[in-house]
């Protein structure tokens, strides 16, 4: 997991480090360094004051007493005024901390989205200059790390990427069937003794769905009669009376298995002439799990994992839905993440952050 988003207070994040955006003169006024000052306790205000003050670009540590982290990287956030010089400001606050904790051997950091508070930073712009820097950093070096964000509203996805999933939610969604909705409905009318009667004639049929991998199956049962919508009512006793025709030995099955997980995305790795190292990274996979698969034929990763190889190798539709099956997966209509990651492969936005955004607008899980 190198790089994770999520929605929390960073003063109760349990890790080795947290970052606090201060100020020139280490006195906390607002925002995240208020917060970590308040529930840090008393002790860090007398720490700090021994240091005196701290330029836009340097690094002080303290302990994180109070606090679930075990010590504090403390960087002056700059002001956004318009300039360009300030952007990089920002970025370079972003350097100086994580090379910060790269320095003292600190594995799980958290930052928060600096500048986006009191210091004006536009909140769409901080966040693609954190992640920006992040990323960078995790090219290079191995180590995990939480952007935190305290509320939905300081996250703002690009608004071009939101409008368009937005639609294409609504147009390509499908709501998850619910098997038991035609008997609730019928099972709230009438009276008692209706109620019974409805739930027999329930249990006694089945409604022949259309276009679904169950054709095959009802082709060969004859219907009873057709419904008032004319689709073919069966009796559930006939679809367990299969013509013998149909019946396979289980080792034929076997036979039709294709290439393992592992296999297909080593063969997609060679075939896009990208490094190992680049792979897991772009990614966003912890390089011991790429090891596990690496090292196992018959590793079985989570969704997650294999849409994330996906995305690092650029596949296409067709693709993704055939590397997602090696592992037992495919993408569906009903799951709005899979509707998203959809889109995104349609769309060929292949940068795994910029979809994280958009997962995290729309209240997804992350990939990574």
């Amino acid at each position: 997991m190198p790089l994770k988003i999520i929605r929390n207070d960073i003063t109760k994040m349990d890790c080795d480090v947290i970052v606090n955006p201060t100020n020139e003169m280490l006195m906390p006024t607002g925002g995240v360094d208020y917060r970590v000052h308040e529930r840090a306790g008393k002790e860090l205000m007398a720490e700090l004051k021994k240091i005196g003050r701290l330029s836009v670009g340097e690094t002080v540590v303290t302990r994180g007493y109070k606090l679930p982290c075990k010590c504090i990287i403390h960087v002056v956030s700059p002001h956004f005024n318009k300039k360009e010089e300030n952007e990089e400001l920002l970025r370079q606050t972003y350097k100086v901390a994580l090379n910060c904790a790269r320095e003292y051997n600190l594995t799980r950091l958290a930052l928060p989205l600096i500048g986006s508070g009191e210091n004006h930073f536009p909140k769409a712009l901080a966040l693609r200059i954190a992640v920006d820097e992040i990323s960078k950093f995790l090219f290079e070096n191995e180590m995990s790390i939480f952007l935190v964000v305290y509320d939905k509203e300081s996250f703002n996805v690009t608004e071009g990427i939101f409008s368009g999933i937005d639609d294409y939610i609504s147009t390509n969604y499908e709501e998850p069937y619910d098997p038991y909705s035609d008997i609730n409905d019928e099972f709230m009318c009438g009276d008692i003794e209706e109620r019974h009667e409805h739930i027999d004639t329930i249990c006694a049929r089945m409604v022949k769905p259309k276009g679904t991998g169950l054709d095959r199956i009802c082709d060969i049962i004859t219907p009873i009669h057709h419904d008032e919508d004319n689709d073919e009512i069966f009796s559930i006793d006939s679809i367990f009376d299969f013509d013998s025709s149909y019946k396979r030995d289980i080792s034929d099955q076997f036979r039709l298995l294709d290439e393992c997980f592992q296999e297909a995305l080593f063969r997609h790795i060679d075939e896009k002439g990208m490094d190992d190292v680049v792979c897991y990274k772009r990614a966003n996979i912890d390089r011991k799990i790429f090891s596990k698969i690496k090292c196992n034929k018959n590793y079985k990763p989570s969704k997650n994992t294999a849409i994330c190889f996906a995305i690092a190798l650029e596949l296409n539709k067709q693709e993704t839905q055939h590397l997602l099956s090696t592992a037992g997966f495919t993408l569906s209509r009903s799951n709005k993440f899979d509707v998203i990651i959809e889109y995104c492969i349609e769309k060929k936005i292949y940068d795994i952050h910029r979809i994280n955004e958009a997962l995290f607008a729309f209240d997804q899980a992350l990939l990574g």
